[in-house]
């Protein structure tokens, strides 16, 4: 959350540090520690709530009828699509490209567990993972429960699983051990 919330609204470490606190100690999830904070003031405030008002502008849309546009919808209303076109301009890295090359990997998905396909379908170069000059570079690791095997994460979010989305309602009466798994 932290990379979003930087490059989307400008806010820094020790605000989000503070947002986080705020969050942990009235036992709240981020985005209503956000809305009903007093905790940040000034740009970081304002940065925070406009973060906050995307997340749920994001929330109302439906991705099971092109997760193309869903993706595009994401990475174009959070900034990154900019942030990363400033980037290339500067340095030549290509991340635009690989944006776009998401979304239209993400076009090819539609349905109800089009996110879940999408996802599992995913091929991840598991060499990424053991690469010892990445340890110390900010990242967020998008992977499927199944690759985990054998993996290990300072930290884990495990999304989804307010709409059924995970377990597939089919599989609920393996929620704990998923929950485990995804915890180790």
């Amino acid at each position: 959350m932290f990379r979003q919330i930087n490059i989307c609204c400008k806010i820094g470490k020790a605000s989000l540090d503070k947002l986080i606190s705020a969050a942990r100690f009235h036992d709240n999830d981020y985005y209503t520690t956000i809305e009903l904070s007093d905790v940040l003031k000034g740009k970081a405030k304002k940065g925070s709530q406009e973060f906050g008002v995307l997340i749920k502008e994001l929330l109302t849309l439906d991705y099971t009828v092109d997760l193309g546009y869903f993706v595009r919808k994401v990475i174009e209303d959070s900034g990154l699509i900019e942030y990363h076109r400033n980037q290339d301009e500067a340095t030549g890295s290509g991340k635009v490209d690989n944006l776009e090359e998401l979304i239209n990997a993400a076009s090819k998905y539609s349905g109800d567990s089009a996110l879940i396909d999408f996802l599992e379908a995913v091929e991840l170069d598991q060499s990424s993972f053991r690469n010892q000059e990445d340890d110390n570079i900010d990242k967020v690791t998008l992977i499927t429960m199944h690759n985990t095997k054998g993996l290990e994460f300072d930290r884990v979010f495990i999304t989804g699983m307010e709409n059924g989305l995970f377990p597939r309602s089919e599989k609920l009466e393996d929620l704990d051990e998923l929950e485990f798994m995804g915890s180790l």
